[in-house]
């Protein structure tokens, strides 16, 4: 599913929010930001600072001045708004569901090349008429007892909820992408444990109960990576090597203190 992913703010009010939301269309990997009639000036000072690392999604936002100019150059694809203005006859279900929903009663080539979120001011959200313009309607999850989130929050889990049911491959920061490539088997070198232990004069030759298995069991259950495997592995070869370098009779008064 190559599906293209964009979010739209609708009538903006403050620029450090704007930034807020390049930001986090950077993060989650959003193809674009769309502004629709901006009540501030997306390039303010402010909007810059907030966006931190993602200054080419707050460059590359596309800006229009009405909703008429805006489905001109988007025609199609799938559109979903987020509103907390539900109730008894008018039901807002969770973006999850509709998702849901979406994918099992609604023909693919209809929505799966793109997905526009659609998010309103920060004052009172999208009115009732910027509602009518688009195809569904869907609310964000709140645990607490503070209903309404930030325009930038709410950006940013609107985004990874879509990205997550659009199974995009996930790219942990720090890290190479940790589900496209199938992870590396972790090698534990438990035969040099027991060397170490052997010239420390330690009894290694129960299976189970020795204190190298007891060592080998607690270095894995603390599941280190491969780059700590590895150091882990110059350490205990380097004690080897130490302990090799000691005369016999000198290992002799050691154990016998």
């Amino acid at each position: 599913m190559n599906t293209k992913l964009h979010l739209v703010l609708v009538r903006p009010i403050y620029p450090s929010n704007v930034g807020f939301c390049a930001r986090a269309c950077g993060n989650m990997g959003a193809d674009s930001l769309i502004v629709i009639a901006p009540q501030c000036d997306i390039n303010e000072h402010e909007a810059h600072q907030r966006a931190a690392g993602a200054q080419e999604s707050l460059k590359n936002t596309k800006i229009y001045a009405t909703w008429d100019d805006f489905y001109e150059a988007h025609g199609s694809g799938l559109r979903i708004a987020f509103t907390r203005r539900g109730g008894k006859n008018r039901p807002v279900p969770q973006l999850t569901d509709l998702l849901d929903h979406v994918k099992t009663k609604i023909p693919a080539d209809s929505w799966q090349d793109d997905i526009y979120l659609f998010l309103g001011p920060e004052d009172d959200g999208l009115n009732a008429a910027d509602l009518e313009l688009i195809n569904f309607q869907a609310q964000l999850p709140v645990y607490g007892k503070m209903g309404s989130l930030n325009l930038g929050h709410a950006a940013l889990l609107a985004l990874y909820i879509t990205q997550d049911f659009l199974k995009k491959p996930l790219l942990m920061s720090g890290f190479d992408n940790v589900i496209s490539k199938p992870s590396t088997k972790i090698e534990f070198n438990s035969k040099s444990v027991k060397e170490w232990l052997e010239l420390l004069g330690q009894d290694v030759s129960h299976p189970t109960k020795s204190i190298a298995s007891i060592l080998s069991n607690m270095v894995l259950r603390a599941a280190p990576s491969s780059r700590e495997l590895v150091v882990w592995e110059k350490i205990v070869q380097n004690s080897i090597r130490l302990l090799k370098k000691v005369k016999p009779e000198d290992k002799c008064q050691h154990n016998s203190k």
